[in-house]
């Protein structure tokens, strides 16, 4: 009876740890792509870009998530990630391995766009908007990427007509990527960096760049030349402590496998605490709610919940009542928090452009 009782109460506790249904509050496949970016707009709905049919694509939804604006753009890219006001969107992006910007109305008409030539190629292109009228933005490679040759950071500065009022490039000759971008309130930038020289693994650090993008630090997060790691998404608070997220080799009885972890750091770039996740998988992008931290893992959007002040476990979310991280066409991309407290997702399943409204309840 004893073992009876134990074993009904395990099934709680593991019932209230990690959450797990398919009652999604809304969800929908928007054609053969990938969503590889969401975030909530000022009217309450949200704003979601990527990629279909080979092709730049971004859908913007009303609070009641009917559609109020679609654009695709008829050349090779991504937009990769995105901003907007009331009457129009701002998104950055590739076409061809070229960093691209542009500004398109509510309707669906396109206002202005730039592609911006450099020595390297701009697969991933990363935009901020840093207050008033000014939007900041960093192309480079993919982390992922295997390509040979010159990399580096495009810098970019730009207001909302499309006029450029700074531009720095940095090139190197062994392999650099950035995967985003967070800015402090004193307009410093951070960016989770790759680096890989020659046959060495991938190394991940996080780098602090000035208004005028001049680095103050440097800081690798992995220093083991047997495992290799890449950080994916980096976010600040108020009290300028960074957190990021990405992955870490793992040596595991069978065999090296990818790893989850969380880190953060402080303003000064000192190591703060480091905490790994979920075996097998990725951590792709982070949102800090209700002194809550959460990591959207890449296989089965599964995420974890995590303190922001030592990174103390919060329990695990999952999205689907039956996804093998091992085995999956679920993957997730962005995350972020609507106006009523529900998970805002993007990435693909199946194939497909995936976007999903998820309750934290």
């Amino acid at each position: 009876m004893k073992y009876i009782h134990s074993l009904i109460i395990l099934s709680l506790l593991l019932l209230s740890c990690s959450k797990q249904n398919d009652d999604f509050v809304w969800e929908r496949n928007m054609g053969n792509g990938f969503a590889s970016f969401i975030t909530a707009t000022p009217d309450s709905g949200f704003l979601s870009c990527g990629q279909v049919d080979g092709t730049p694509f971004l859908v913007r939804l009303a609070r009641d998530r009917s559609k109020m604006t679609e654009f695709k753009k008829e050349q090779t890219g991504t937009f990769t990630s995105a901003w907007c006001d009331t009457s129009r969107i701002i998104t950055a992006g590739n076409i061809n391995g070229k960093m691209h910007i542009s500004c398109i109305r509510n309707n669906g008409e396109l206002i202005w766009d730039t592609t911006l030539v450099s020595t390297y190629v701009v697969n991933n292109s990363i935009m901020l908007h840093t207050g008033s009228d000014e939007f900041v933005d960093v192309g480079s490679e993919s982390s992922d990427s295997v390509i040979s040759g010159p990399t580096g950071l495009l810098f970019l500065k730009f207001d909302s007509t499309g006029n450029i009022s700074y531009r720095k490039d940095i090139t190197e000759t062994a392999f650099l990527a950035a995967n985003d971008i967070s800015c402090d309130r004193n307009g410093n930038f951070y960016l989770p960096l790759t680096r890989k020289t020659g046959s060495a693994k991938m190394k991940a650090s996080v780098a602090k760049f000035n208004n005028s993008f001049q680095k103050i630090w440097e800081t690798d997060l992995y220093n083991n030349p047997d495992f290799g790691a890449v950080p994916t998404s980096v976010v600040n608070d108020d009290s300028g402590n960074l957190y990021l997220t990405g992955k870490t080799e793992l040596s595991t009885q069978a065999g090296t496998v990818d790893n989850t972890f969380i880190t953060s750091l402080s303003s000064a770039g000192t190591v703060r605490w480091k905490k790994y996740l979920e075996q097998s998988n990725t951590g792709m992008s982070l949102v800090l709610f209700n002194n809550e931290l959460m990591v959207l893992n890449k296989n089965c959007f599964f995420i974890n919940k995590a303190d922001p002040a030592d990174g103390a476990d919060g329990g695990r979310f999952n999205m689907f009542s039956s996804c093998d991280q091992k085995n999956t066409s679920a993957f997730g991309a962005g995350i972020d928090i609507d106006y009523q407290g529900n998970i805002l997702l993007a990435g693909s399943k199946g194939g497909s452009y995936y976007l999903a409204v998820k309750t934290l309840q």
